[in-house]
């Protein structure tokens, strides 16, 4: 939600405190939701939060820019869009 709405402060906190506790997984990066089937990167990306994307590709674990929501369309396609 945080990525959605463009909050980089909430962003940049949850992948330092992934960090800080040496769990990538914690951050579930690439969990998506069940409605639209996006991920964060999806989210930030149609809403053209680019600092958020930019905050979410440098996190660890890296998002997986693959992932495809239900309509099929990836982060790039959505960032495009915009």
């Amino acid at each position: 939600m945080a990525a959605t709405r463009g909050f980089d402060n909430i962003v940049s906190r949850l992948v330092g405190i992934a960090a800080e506790q040496n769990d990538p997984a914690g951050l579930a990066i690439n969990l998506r939701d069940s409605k639209k089937g996006m991920a964060a990167i999806h989210r930030a990306a149609l809403r053209g939060r680019a600092d958020c994307v930019r905050l979410l590709l440098t996190s660890e674990p890296k998002p997986n820019l693959g992932l495809r929501d239900k309509l099929f369309r990836t982060p790039l396609v959505l960032a495009y869009e915009q």
